[in-house]
């Protein structure tokens, strides 16, 4: 039954990305890594998917640290287990989101921030595409 399920899955993994044409030759794609059961299934899926796919592209994992004590170590050795580079940003969000001048919504701040951190890296990285977990 589990074989089916990867097997079906993978398969309706593969028909989205050919019908909406998410991957193409050549492509670097930075994947947002959390940490946390999206991000990480997405990136599974995608080194899976890559070992067959028609077209070849590379993978960049990026975790962004908010400055708070995470220990990345498993996080790293899954991305190298799957020939993966894990690219950690470091960004220190405390004192902006609760500085002088708290922000009144820290948590939408806060993702906007990481995009937009997130974005610079993929752009430094030659990546031509971004994949975020929560985006199914």
């Amino acid at each position: 039954m589990a074989r089916d399920f990867h097997r079906d899955f993978l398969s309706r993994v593969k028909k989205a990305i050919t019908a909406f044409s998410m991957l193409e030759q050549g492509d670097r794609v930075a994947v947002g890594v959390s940490g946390g059961k999206d991000s990480i299934s997405l990136l599974h899926v995608l080194t899976l998917v890559g070992r067959s796919a028609p077209v070849k592209f590379q993978l960049e994992a990026v975790y962004i640290d908010l400055g708070w004590s995470v220990d990345t170590s498993i996080l790293n050795e899954f991305c190298r287990s799957r020939g993966v580079t894990l690219h950690v940003i470091k960004m220190d969000i405390t004192a902006t989101l609760f500085g002088d001048r708290p922000a009144e919504n820290p948590c939408a701040l806060c993702a906007h921030l990481r995009r937009g951190v997130l974005h610079s890296k993929a752009l430094e990285l030659g990546c031509n595409k971004v994949a975020l977990g929560h985006h199914l």
